[in-house]
């Protein structure tokens, strides 16, 4: 094996494992390769030398691209079970972005070199090959580590820009389609002329991405305003009736005044404390607003702190104030929204039992832990593992634990489940990347 063919093994096995570590980093959050680090190894081991020998023939096999696909797809969803379709779709577009740049890179090498070049590049394992693998590969890891860095930058989920991916897979396999066919049927020598028409595909796939990223920004955008007006309102209906339930404390404050001082007058203590205790209760509630420094945060938590009270539940709430985190208010709702309504659902089927929920917010240097337990009638059931609904559909129910893990592992965050025989408890631990 001559060193050209070497290094194209070695780059192979590289384009491949990021194909792995890109897919798995925003669709599974990391959660495939911490746990499945041997399985990772061996199966990148197999797919270099199931690609490698068509590459020693040919630098470009549609054939292969596809075969490509599918197998490194089915070595992540052998071992995951959700999100198939779009582990499929980022597979694809990686692919089709590796093919993009070395045809790219081949065209741009054919109208600048002599007009043997492609059929070196072609037919040959030498140093143009290599030349243009190289290169190709390192914009490619430019390119997915700047896609992380955005990821930890903006929490944005990969779900969301499925129109993305979509529109790069149809625009980009036109592209490189007309990138293969002008270098094999327009002879050996391309020519600058071509640049032209090249360069006006690449401008259109660009503009389309740059559409379709900025109406998903929109899209993300009015759904988060959207939630916190919503929340706004049920907040200040809450507060409103609360208030209007109990205005007469306020419209007969002398009358008020004038009792508790006939029972103090008259030595009726006993009486005028349970009357004081009576007409405070309301103000009390609304004064006692639980407040975290984080609007949403706040927001949910108050509105399920009605609900609760309504359905004869107490509640309880232990929260350090000022909690500013770099979590998503979306996501930080939705989390708090999942398991506050599990906990709420779970109290209801009580009867004539003591139902209560915890709510404990705590932050000490770069750690922050969120804690929600809850008293339930009987043990959770357990299925593989995993807690299970009791409701009959369950493809639709029972989700809200798995959106949560899925949430708080984008932060880097840890979820911890567990129950006895009369309390089911969540903990959400965040580190300082989290905060």
């Amino acid at each position: 094996m001559s060193i050209w063919e070497l290094l194209q093994v070695v780059l192979t096995a590289f384009e491949i494992g990021m194909c792995l570590w890109l897919c798995d980093a925003l669709v599974y959050n990391g959660e495939f390769i911490r746990d499945r680090k041997g399985y990772l190894a061996g199966s990148i081991v197999l797919l270099t030398l199931s690609v490698i020998g068509n590459r020693q023939d040919t630098f470009f096999s549609w054939i292969m691209f596809v075969v490509q696909i599918v197998c490194v797809w089915l070595v992540l969803s052998l071992r995951k079970r959700e999100n198939k379709a779009l582990c499929f779709a980022m597979i694809f577009d990686y692919q089709l972005i590796v093919t993009l740049l070395d045809l790219a890179l081949s065209f741009f090498a054919v109208s600048f070199l002599d007009d043997q070049f492609w059929n070196k590049l072609y037919y040959g394992v030498g140093a143009g090959r290599i030349f243009v693998y190289f290169l190709s590969r390192n914009v490619l890891l430019v390119i997915c580590l700047s896609l992380q860095m955005l990821r930890k930058k903006y929490h944005f989920h990969i779900e969301d820009y499925k129109g993305v991916l979509f529109s790069v897979g149809i625009v980009g396999s036109v592209w490189g389609w007309l990138l293969l066919r002008t270098l094999v049927e327009q002879g050996d020598y391309v020519g600058l002329e071509g640049s032209f028409q090249i360069i006006t595909c690449l401008l259109i796939l660009l503009v389309l991405m740059a559409i379709e990223l900025r109406s998903t920004h929109i899209k993300t955008t009015t759904k988060l305003l959207q939630m916190k007006n919503e929340l706004l309102e049920q907040s200040y209906k809450d507060m409103q009736k609360l208030y209007m339930n109990n205005q007469y404390i306020f419209h007969d404050f002398k009358h008020h005044m004038i009792l508790l001082k006939n029972y103090l007058n008259n030595r009726e203590y006993g009486k005028a404390s349970a009357y004081l205790e009576k007409i405070t209760e309301p103000i009390d509630r609304m004064g006692h607003y639980i407040h975290t420094g984080c609007d949403a945060l706040d927001l949910v938590l108050n509105i399920k702190r009605n609900e609760a009270e309504q359905k004869g539940i107490r509640y309880l709430v232990e929260a350090d104030r000022e909690i500013h985190t770099n979590i998503h208010e979306t996501d930080l709702g939705n989390i708090f929204f999942n398991l506050l309504d599990n906990a709420i659902e779970a109290c209801e089927k009580m009867e004539g039992q003591d139902k209560w929920i915890r709510v404990v917010i705590k932050k000490k240097n770069q750690i922050c832990i969120m804690k929600v337990e809850n008293s339930i009638e009987k043990p959770v059931m357990m299925k593989d593992g995993e807690y299970e609904t009791e409701k009959a559909d369950k493809d639709r129910h029972g989700i809200g634990l798995k959106s949560v893990e899925t949430s708080v592992k984008q932060y880097g965050g840890d979820v911890k489940w567990n129950h006895t025989k009369d309390r089911f408890t969540v903990v959400i631990t965040f580190f300082g990347n989290g905060l």
